[in-house]
């Protein structure tokens, strides 16, 4: 079989970096216009290695504690802090937000520089940014209740990636079953903070937004998880190497995977970000 869908043009497939946030990057790659829209985006060193030190220590500890955090034994192969709207109810989801919320802060609140911990995840830069657009940017909801922040992982998996190929956006057909807002998102932008990584894993992420015929034919529509490496060969990838510190948006639209190593110490924290509508960015975990 093969994959049918949406690709970026030659000159657009690219990884672009910089040291400091750039606003105008992120919103082309989150409307999917202008010169910016590229698949993968990498601010480099924005946290610091004690902070990212700290993050670790603290995301071990509750690992332990909770042997294992909110994990998905059976599918995904991970240990997580924090909920995943992956294969839940929306009901489901925002009720393990609410139970892992505690968490969620004790992992914040570890970060000693107050700029960072303050501006955690580019929370208070996205309401800036947005606010001068008059655009509406907050954590998304549903009756009444709002998601968490972020979610921490590491990735478990035992082949030959230790996060199989897949893409984020099928997930949201679940969502509008009960008309969760972030059904109405095109463009699902993953937020990715790396705090360990020292087997030096590599993000892979594919030429390739499959389309609903070829989701169906495989039987995905609703999960994106997973794509054979089969079916992606002959398709052009970037991959990115992150350090400690480094925050990276991606198209997650596209398919991505990491890659394996020896062990599974890369550690992550991340969420996804979409207009839901002409005057509002929401997020989701």
């Amino acid at each position: 079989m093969k994959l049918n869908g949406n690709a970026y043009p030659e000159g657009s497939f690219k990884i672009i970096e910089s040291d400091a946030p750039d606003m105008e990057i992120i919103d082309a790659m989150l409307t999917g216009k202008g010169p910016y829209n590229v698949p993968v985006y990498v601010v480099r060193n924005y946290y610091n290695q004690e902070d990212c030190n700290h993050i670790k220590e603290t995301f071990c500890q509750i690992i332990d504690d909770t042997l294992g955090g909110n994990r998905i034994e059976d599918f995904v192969k991970v240990h997580q802090i924090g909920s995943t709207q992956f294969k839940k109810t929306t009901l489901e989801y925002f009720e393990e937000c609410e139970r892992s919320s505690a968490d969620i802060n004790r992992l914040i609140a570890v970060v000693k520089d107050d700029k960072a911990r303050n501006d955690f995840m580019f929370e208070q830069t996205f309401k800036t940014y947005y606010s001068h657009k008059s655009i509406d940017f907050r954590p998304s909801s549903y009756a009444g209740k709002f998601c968490n922040m972020m979610t921490a992982r590491r990735w478990n998996n035992n082949t030959e990636l230790s996060l199989l190929a897949h893409e984020d956006s099928s997930q949201l057909l679940v969502a509008a079953i009960d008309q969760y807002e972030i059904c109405n998102v095109k463009q699902v932008i993953a937020l990715n903070l790396c705090v360990e990584n020292s087997n030096g894993a590599e993000l892979i992420l594919w030429n390739i937004a499959p389309n609903m015929e070829s989701k169906v034919s495989l039987g995905l529509e609703n999960t994106g998880y997973p794509y054979a490496l089969e079916l992606l060969e002959g398709i052009d990838y970037l991959t990115l190497k992150t350090y400690p510190g480094d925050l990276y948006f991606i198209n997650a639209n596209y398919i991505h995977a990491v890659s394996k190593q020896k062990e599974n110490k890369r550690i992550s924290l991340g969420r996804f970000i979409g207009y839901a509508a002409e005057n509002k960015v929401v997020y989701w975990t």
